[in-house]
């Protein structure tokens, strides 16, 4: 049986406001500059959610086309014939 606090996803979400909690007691960031990190943030998760969608629709592709059989049905005819040579 497994036990615990709290999941990945919270542990991580507590593990950013502890972070965020230390960082202004140790005066790392200012209030101030707390915008403009939650700006870069929120872009970098859109890049990565982009590249996820994009790579989602990619394989759908792939997979309706039939590419990887017919990739691996060239590969493998290519390798018989190297094959059967030596």
């Amino acid at each position: 049986m497994l036990n615990g606090v709290f999941t990945a996803t919270e542990g991580s979400a507590i593990a950013v406001v502890y972070s965020l909690i230390l960082s202004f007691i140790y005066k790392e960031i200012e209030p101030k500059d707390l915008p403009s990190i939650l700006l870069d943030s929120a872009k970098m998760t859109a890049i990565v959610i982009f590249m996820i969608g994009v790579s989602s629709i990619m394989s759908w592709v792939m997979a309706f086309t039939n590419i990887p059989f017919d990739k691996m049905f060239h590969i493998s005819t290519y390798y018989d014939i190297i094959i059967k040579v030596f």
